[in-house]
């Protein structure tokens, strides 16, 4: 069953590729240009040019084939496409539009799927609206060679090191070679069962157990008996052993909040306190929500969830 794709724009001429090079020209007639095109479910091109034509729209057929090209389904939704001059924009059969600029100014669109999408780094600037889905963006580097921002709206800003930025609308996470974003989990606990793990582990969460924790304390779990299943478990008895004392305790929550030793009066209060019969889930708890190391834990959190 053929796809339609209406295109219209103010170029003189238009080209459509695929990451292996240029495909077939269409066919003319009368008014309109049929392009010759691939759809599978791994991804969508559109056929070759360049069409010398009038400024108008225009339609592509599509038909079933193979090609290497990340998120579309069987319809329409994700192209790569180049122009030599002007923006235009493209348009499926179902109204879905994709907004593309031109290979001078670097300017890209790609859309998703309703289903889960994966996206790669390119070069140049891009608009990437992923649609709805679980859908994925992956980066070739560190995180540290990025710069990310999270708009109210949701939408992602990477700065990427070449000076270009991608702009991401719909996506859940973003993937760098050392740990992942995560953008939807909408909590208010998330943050604070986010920093347990700094607190009883010095690290950063694993995705799943952060989800867990989360849904956890939103269910009605109390936070402090949140940090009693850390401290029960087995990593932190891997970590520090069965015979953890109140002071070696105290010092691991200095060293894991705060980045260094505990000074001498905070350090024999919590100590005191601890022997005196204290809560060490409650102290997890207090060290966890201090200023200074929520200040700390913001970089990780604020957009979006740094996780394993």
């Amino acid at each position: 069953m053929a796809v339609y794709l209406v295109f219209a724009y103010d170029a003189e001429y238009v080209d459509f590729f695929n990451p292996r090079g240029y495909v077939k020209t269409g066919v003319s007639r009368e008014d309109q240009v049929a392009f010759e095109a691939w759809a599978t479910s791994a991804g969508v091109t559109a056929g070759y040019g360049p069409a010398y034509l009038p400024r108008g729209e225009y339609e592509a057929a599509l038909r079933t084939g193979v090609v290497d090209v990340v998120a579309t389904t069987d319809r329409a939704f994700a192209m790569q496409v180049a122009a030599t001059s002007a923006d235009f924009t493209l348009v499926d059969q179902d109204g879905d539009r994709i907004d593309v600029g031109t290979p001078g100014d670097g300017d890209g669109g790609s859309v998703g799927t309703d289903g889960p999408d994966v996206f790669v780094e390119e070069d140049g600037d891009r608009r990437i609206d992923a649609g709805a889905g679980d859908d994925r963006m992956t980066y070739a580097q560190e995180r540290s060679s990025y710069s990310v921002s999270l708009a109210e709206d949701g939408t992602v800003t990477v700065a990427k090191p070449g000076g270009s930025t991608d702009t991401l609308i719909s996506i859940e996470e973003v993937t760098f070679t050392d740990g992942r974003l995560i953008f939807d989990l909408d909590s208010a606990n998330a943050a604070a069962a986010y920093r347990l793990y700094g607190g009883a582990f010095d690290r950063m969460p694993d995705e799943g157990g952060l989800r867990y924790w989360t849904n956890a304390v939103d269910g009605g779990t109390s936070l402090r008996d949140a940090a009693a299943g850390f401290i029960d478990s087995p990593e932190f008895l891997s970590l520090y052993g069965a015979d953890l004392s109140n002071a070696a305790f105290v010092s691991a929550l200095y060293r894991n909040v705060l980045g260094r030793d505990g000074d001498a009066g905070g350090f024999a209060y919590w100590s005191a306190y601890l022997d005196g019969g204290g809560d060490r889930a409650e102290v997890l708890v207090q060290f966890t929500q201090l200023p200074e190391y929520v200040a700390l834990s913001t970089a990780d959190i604020e957009n979006g969830y740094w996780v394993l």
